[in-house]
C-alpha cells in the first residue's frame, strides 16, 4: 500500500490501473488481511503474466480478441469493486474486515485479486504489443514507445494521487477511476482493431 489511506483514486485511476490500494487500504482490512493479499497478488500477479505470454507467444488465440477478452474481465471487475464499495459505503460504521469475517470480505478479497491478475495479463499485452507494433521497427522504436507509456502512467499516478488528496470519498473516488476506465477502453480497441491491429494481429 503506497500511501495507506484506503482510497480508490490512490493509484486506481492512474492509466496503469494499478491496485494497491484498492480495497486492501487500511481503512477497509485489517494487517492480517492486507498481509494474505501482498502475497497472493504477487502469485495471481505472475500467473496472470506468465499465462498472456503463452497464449500470445504460442498463437493460442487472435491477439486482438485477448485484449477484448481482458478488458471486458476488467469491466467486469470494476462493475464488482463498485458494488463492494457502494456496500461499504452504505454501512453507519467504518468497515474492519478480517480473514474469514463473512461474505463482503470473501467478495471484496476475490474482486481485487481478480482485478490484479487481469492487470497484470494487460500490462504483458500492451508490452506485448509495443513489440509487435510492425515488422519495420527502427532502432529506438520499442524504447520510445515503452517511455510513451511509462509518461502516461506517471501522468495517470499523479492525478490519482491529486484526487486522493482532496475530500471526496471513496465511493466519489471509486467512480471516477471506473469512468476513465470506461473512457480509455474506445481508444484503445481502436488501436489494437485498426492501425496497429493491421501490422501485427
Amino acid at each position: 500500500i503506497r500511501d495507506g489511506t484506503g482510497d480508490w483514486s490512490s493509484d486506481v485511476c492512474s492509466s496503469d490501473l494499478s491496485v494497491d490500494v484498492l480495497l486492501v487500504g487500511v481503512g477497509y482490512f485489517t494487517v492480517r488481511a492486507r498481509a494474505l493479499a501482498s502475497l497472493l497478488t504477487a502469485i495471481v500477479g505472475f500467473a496472470g503474466n506468465i499465462l498472456t505470454g503463452i497464449i500470445l507467444d504460442l498463437n493460442l488465440a487472435k491477439p486482438k480478441w485477448v485484449y477484448v477478452v481482458i478488458a471486458f474481465f476488467i469491466t467486469v471487475c470494476w462493475a464488482w469493486i463498485a458494488a463492494v464499495q457502494a456496500e461499504f459505503s452504505s454501512k453507519s460504521e467504518a468497515t474492519n474486515l478480517d480473514i474469514g469475517s463473512g461474505k463482503i470480505f470473501n467478495s471484496a478479497f476475490a474482486v481485487y485479486l481478480l482485478f490484479k491478475f487481469f492487470y497484470e495479463m494487460l500490462q504483458t499485452y500492451l508490452y506485448w504489443l509495443m513489440g509487435e507494433t510492425g515488422a519495420e521497427q527502427k532502432a529506438g522504436d520499442i524504447s520510445r514507445t515503452t517511455g510513451i507509456l511509462r509518461s502516461w502512467e506517471s501522468i495517470g499516478s499523479t492525478f490519482a494521487y491529486v484526487v486522493g488528496a482532496t475530500h471526496w470519498s471513496n465511493l466519489n473516488s471509486m467512480i471516477l477511476a471506473f469512468v476513465l476506465w470506461v473512457v480509455t477502453v474506445p481508444f484503445t480497441l481502436v488501436a489494437v482493431f485498426g492501425e496497429i491491429g493491421r501490422a501485427s494481429c
